[in-house]
């Protein structure tokens, strides 16, 4: 059984320890990486959706796509529904969002977009984290416990 790993598309790191890094998230293993990965003040981009007004006073909206920018206040991964919810701050100006503004954006696997996720330091636990996850050559064991009438299934 083979477990595709977190697809790492560019990483840029600075010798003070900043840095960025540009991945596809393609199973809920993934996601499960970013959520430890991400962390408040983190900067993380990705494409999202958000309705907006048509015209100024129409009362009209539409739902635009656009790729934002979130200086991060949190996180939540929904197990259930395999998505990874980043909240936070409009950084950087965008047509369609002031900046400053509350957003979230909603990560979901095997939807084949791009991540960036932007750290003023990247830390051990960090980068660990991202080499197990992107690491194509790493072992994944998958345990299987049953209870009575159910099965549950873990990556590690």
């Amino acid at each position: 059984w083979t477990v595709r790993k977190m697809r790492l598309h560019k990483k840029h790191f600075e010798k003070d320890g900043s840095g960025y890094i540009t991945v596809s998230a393609d199973n809920g293993e993934d996601l499960w990486q970013l959520y430890n990965i991400i962390v408040g003040g983190d900067v993380v981009s990705a494409d999202t959706h958000r309705k907006v007004q048509k015209e100024v006073g129409s009362g009209e909206s539409q739902r635009v796509a656009m790729r934002l920018s979130l200086k991060v206040d949190d996180t939540l991964f929904d197990t259930e529904a395999l998505t990874l919810r980043v909240s936070g701050r409009v950084v950087g100006e965008n047509r369609w969002v002031t900046q400053g503004s509350h957003h979230a954006i909603d990560i979901e696997c095997g939807k084949g977009r791009s991540i960036s996720v932007q750290k003023s330091v990247w830390d051990s636990f960090a980068l660990s984290s991202l080499e197990v996850a992107s690491d194509p050559t790493s072992k994944v064991v998958l345990l299987n416990r049953f209870e009575q009438a159910s099965s549950t299934f873990s990556l590690v």
